[in-house]
């Protein structure tokens, strides 16, 4: 009975073990699912204003005449 229940205890402790690492992964998940939408805004404004300084440059006009 005594080996069972330290079996039992192990088991339990080993569940909010892994609870919390569980907990602590759906926390990075969202940090994560954060960054990558922060960077796709950001790389929309860049490459948004890149096209918007191309085509008002004379550099570009005479690209786009050949």
């Amino acid at each position: 009975l005594e080996e069972s229940e330290f079996t039992c205890a192990a088991a339990v402790k080993a569940r909010k073990s892994m609870e919390v690492e569980i907990e602590d992964l759906h926390v990075q998940m969202e940090e994560i699912s954060k960054a990558k939408q922060m960077v796709g805004t950001l790389l929309y404004i860049i490459f948004s204003s890149k096209i918007y300084f191309l085509e008002g440059s004379a550099a570009t006009k005479q690209l786009v005449t050949f």
